[in-house]
């Protein structure tokens, strides 16, 4: 009897509709497509047993979204509670989207700030945003990814123990776009029930940390109602300004000095900008700059005043240099007065003495 009752589980569980209608869009033996899948399309730590419940519930979102758990477009992760974390990767993603018969493109934007998150070996955007375009609405949908919301540290690894690094130390930037492009997705189509690869982990570790608790009786809160507030008690509830660090104003122009000697010596005044920069910060890096701007202005001015000082000597030079030729070619063309010919040549080679 029990060999019988065995026998009618598997039937019924290859006989499944779901079971059937999968191997029938993927042409696979309905015997073994969950033992196929059970192996390779579930993420797991240790011995632990999938069951067909949890495989089920994965094949039901992989024939809802037209997914393939066999490229990898759809896993999962079982949880502890019987249940699955339906994980869908970039590409699964992409494709859902793309299918989608309102989608009309997608774009992004970078912010402009770039910061090296701790550990990363790569600099990465602030903030990425992205920008889904649907034919049937007027406004485009656009989602804002932070790196600090979303950077994952090095992993530490349950079997040999080792930080390991990570996509987001190796490629900050490509995994905030992907975050970025998820949750546009998300709210743009209304996708639901689906996950990333870290926020399913995030998912787990949560279960993992958090027991189930007894929830105490839910108390009524009385809500006051509310009105716009005033732009003073707006201003009231803001943080208070920071308050700038004081500075050796002689020091800094001390040293703001020894760069502009140097600048004057080689032109090298952006090499001088950037390095102070780098060596200072809020009203420091102001006073120095300015005092930076004005030493320059001068050096141009400068450099603009000798040029035009030797332009004009070098004209004087020519003119005079050409005056007796002048004097010399008259002389020539006047012999009938010889007298008058030797009166002048002895009044040029005076000039050119003094």
């Amino acid at each position: 009897m029990a060999k019988n009752a065995i026998q009618r589980a598997d039937m019924s569980t290859t006989t499944n509709p779901i079971v059937t209608k999968i191997a029938e869009k993927f042409s696979v033996d309905s015997e073994s497509l969950l033992s196929t899948l059970k192996a390779t399309a579930f993420k797991q730590s240790g011995d632990n047993v999938i069951t067909n419940e949890q495989m089920y519930a994965l094949l039901i979102v992989s024939d809802q979204y037209n997914l393939n758990p066999f490229t990898k477009e759809i896993y999962a992760f079982p949880d502890k509670f019987g249940g699955i974390v339906p994980v869908v990767s970039v590409d699964g993603w992409n494709r859902i989207a793309n299918e989608h018969p309102h989608f009309d493109g997608v774009e992004f934007e970078y912010s402009t700030d770039v910061v090296r998150p701790e550990g990363a070996g790569a600099h990465c955007h602030a903030w990425i945003e992205t920008i889904l375009y649907r034919k049937d609405r007027k406004h485009p949908t656009r989602v804002r990814e932070y790196l600090d919301e979303c950077y994952k540290t090095p992993y530490q690894d349950y079997v040999t123990g080792q930080v390991k690094n990570g996509p987001w130390q190796s490629h900050p930037k490509r995994m905030l776009r992907h975050k970025s492009e998820i949750q546009c997705y998300r709210v743009g189509f209304g996708f639901v029930g689906i996950y990333d690869e870290d926020e399913a982990l995030r998912i787990i570790n949560n279960d993992v940390e958090q027991a189930p608790q007894q929830v105490s009786k839910a108390s009524v809160v009385s809500i006051q109602s509310t009105r716009p507030q005033t732009e003073s008690e707006m201003q009231a509830h803001l943080p208070a300004p920071e308050t700038e660090e004081p500075f050796d104003e002689k020091v800094v122009d001390e040293f703001v000095e020894r760069l502009c000697q140097r600048a004057v010596k080689t032109n090298q005044w952006q090499a001088a900008k950037d390095l102070i920069d780098e060596r200072y910060v809020g009203g420091a890096r102001t006073h120095a700059q300015n005092k930076l701007s004005e030493q320059e202005q001068l050096s141009s001015n400068g450099n603009g005043s000798e040029q035009a000082d030797d332009e004009s000597t070098s004209q004087g030079n020519v003119a005079e240099s050409t005056q007796p030729e002048v004097k010399t070619q008259t002389s020539s063309r006047k012999k009938s007065n010889p007298d008058k010919v030797l009166s002048q040549q002895n009044d040029s080679n005076g000039q050119n003495f003094f």
